[in-house]
């Protein structure tokens, strides 16, 4: 039995809060690339963020604290301090779970809330909108192009497999569209002809409705069996 979150646990108009939250740091950060960079994000919202070492022979007393809370990440006030000792892509989603807080404005009291920041970051640092035009619908190809670990992409990809996009289209279009959006030409001005001839319209496909077509082809549970609750 999973003891985290995933999409399925969340009703539509939960799933599009937390979505939301998510585009909101992307547009107020400006992060239009992977991986993220966590560290920069944190810092545009005003924390100071530190190793454990470097609290340590700033804030000796706050430094027993975080060590005797978490082997991750702990914020105080507008300090964020993370376990230097843990691998890359552990810092990063510890970092992300702490943003979440934040964002979200959840305290730390209870695991719901932890599981809730938990997923958030999850969302932050891969995007399931982003996946499939990344190339990246494999674990591996998570781990590689966002940053996270092993355990986390696995989580990640099987999230993504039961992510009903349509439920949640408008959201996971924005999304898709801040970090591809379409460039439209620029159109050139005819001459007039005498005889206009009537052509026959060629059929138009956003990058978002080639996905949706994608997934209706390759993956229909993902459209029809999995419903949110």
């Amino acid at each position: 039995m999973r003891n985290y979150l995933c999409c399925t646990d969340f009703n539509r108009t939960g799933l599009i809060k937390l979505l939301n939250y998510v585009l909101t740091v992307y547009k107020e950060c400006n992060v239009t690339n992977f991986p993220i960079d966590c560290i920069s994000i944190l810092q545009h919202y005003g924390f100071r963020v530190l190793t454990y070492s470097e609290l340590k022979k700033i804030n000796f007393e706050l430094y027993e604290i975080c060590q005797n809370c978490t082997d991750d990440a702990f914020t105080y006030k507008k300090i964020v301090a993370y376990n230097e000792n843990n691998t890359p892509e552990r810092i990063r989603f510890s970092l992300m779970h702490e943003l979440g807080h934040f964002i979200m404005h959840i305290p730390s009291s209870n695991k719901s809330f932890e599981d809730l920041a938990d997923y958030f970051a999850s969302n932050i640092l891969v995007p399931r909108a982003t996946i499939w035009y990344m190339r990246s619908d494999s674990v591996r190809g998570i781990c590689r192009t966002y940053g996270v670990s092993c355990m986390a992409a696995n989580r990640i990809y099987e999230d993504y497999k039961m992510c009903h996009f349509s439920e949640c289209k408008e959201i996971n279009q924005d999304i898709h569209k801040w970090f591809f959006p379409v460039a439209i030409p620029e159109t050139p001005v005819r001459k007039a002809k005498r005889i206009i001839e009537q052509e026959t319209p060629k059929e138009k496909h956003s990058a978002w409705e080639e996905y949706h077509d994608m997934l209706e082809k390759y993956f229909p549970e993902r459209l029809q069996n999995y419903v949110l609750k």
